[in-house]
């Protein structure tokens, strides 16, 4: 992810499109993503985790992506 996020106090929000890759064509029916998380690639350490507001249906050739301003991460 590119851009720099808005943040006020203890939150944060993306400032552009979060893309996904294309799920695969060899990928069979569907699936629905309820949660999200970020973390560090090189441990697998996660950062940040939490349900979505609104989950996102995916299947073969589908390309997941959440518009600038909807991704909201908030520490307690």
């Amino acid at each position: 992810m590119s851009g720099t996020p808005s943040a006020t106090g203890s939150a944060a929000k993306s400032a552009v499109l979060v893309t996904f890759p294309e799920i695969e064509s060899g990928f069979v029916g569907t699936e629905t993503w309820t949660h999200g998380s970020v973390s560090v690639v090189a441990t697998g350490q996660i950062l940040y985790s939490g349900a979505l507001t609104q989950a996102i249906i995916v299947s073969a050739l589908t390309t997941p992506n959440f518009p600038a301003g909807t991704v909201m991460f908030q520490e307690d």
